[in-house]
């Protein structure tokens, strides 16, 4: 993903558009800090659904025989592998 500034200023940019139809920066500063909050909180939700996707590829990842790397070791160590 993009810088994390970076992203939330595509966001703000955006809101800022679909909302009130002007740039960011032509905004009031109370408004672009409501908007750049709100952007913020935008891209930190989406920076966290890639971690737990990426969290859950690799948790998920399988050998072909429907186990995980862990399981496969942990048989072995009980079997005294």
């Amino acid at each position: 993903m993009q810088d994390i500034k970076d992203a939330t200023q595509t966001e703000a940019d955006q809101i800022a558009e679909q909302r009130y139809g002007r740039e960011f920066y032509d905004l009031p500063n109370h408004i672009q800090h409501e908007v750049w909050c709100e952007a913020e909180s935008i891209v930190r939700d989406k920076v966290a659904d890639q971690a737990d996707a990426i969290y859950e590829r690799m948790r998920d990842r399988r050998n072909g025989t429907g186990e995980t790397h862990w399981d496969r070791l942990e048989l072995d160590r009980r079997l005294g592998k």
